[in-house]
């Protein structure tokens, strides 16, 4: 069961990773093309932080539940 829990742990956490990863090529392409349409700039930062901190979460519960095993 514990391991389990650790495999849909480590799922969850490579989802907010990997879309953050996403979201920075996004807005480099965007640099890169002196595309500065600002708005855009600050909802993709937004989500990076968003995904950024659901991947902290994750690693806390993560944290936890090696803790008890």
């Amino acid at each position: 069961m514990e391991k389990k829990r650790l495999s849909d742990l480590l799922h969850d956490l490579s989802q907010p990773l990997c879309a953050s990863v996403i979201n920075l090529k996004v807005l480099a392409s965007f640099l890169e093309k002196d595309k500065l349409d600002l708005p855009e700039i600050k909802n993709i930062v937004a989500d990076v932080e968003r995904e950024q901190n659901r991947a902290v979460e994750i690693l806390n519960t993560l944290r936890t539940t090696i803790k008890e095993i």
